[in-house]
């Protein structure tokens, strides 16, 4: 068995660093204040939210299993915001077929401000398969 030194060693153990984009729909803390008061007046039905669509870049190694909830949560904390939708786009530029996906439940519709869409057609129209019940409400994404 041939002898290793140290260097080659570590070269061919170290990880690889990807570039990950992530599907992000929610608010920041301005958006969760008008959201809220959106349903505090009975404006928006129970199923339906304030938010945008945005796209982030994740560059390193992590744990794709767990990278939709923790981005969910680092944002939820450092915008003081909400996350309504969260799925794994691309790794290294190829599109994901099966992705990590984190979904809150119970969304039907989405309004941006001023203008409102089936959050099915929104995930539709990112080109996601997502599965929707009798009222419309997005049960899972594929």
């Amino acid at each position: 068995m041939k002898k290793r030194n140290k260097r080659e060693l570590k070269i061919k153990t170290s990880p690889i660093s990807h570039s990950i984009i992530l599907d992000v729909i929610g608010g920041d803390k301005m958006d969760k204040m008008r959201n809220n008061f959106m349903h505090a007046v009975d404006v928006f039905e129970e199923g339906k939210h304030l938010a945008r669509l945005f796209q982030m870049e994740v560059t390193g190694n992590p744990n794709l299993d767990k990278l939709c909830e923790n981005i969910k949560n680092v944002y939820e904390k450092a915008s003081e915001g909400y996350v309504l939708f969260v799925a794994i786009r691309s790794i290294d530029n190829i599109r994901c077929k099966e992705s990590q996906i984190f979904l809150k439940e119970g969304i039907q519709s989405i309004s941006n401000g001023y203008k409102w869409s089936l959050f099915r057609n929104i995930l539709l129209d990112m080109g996601y398969n997502p599965k929707t019940n009798e009222h419309m409400i997005v049960e899972s994404v594929s």
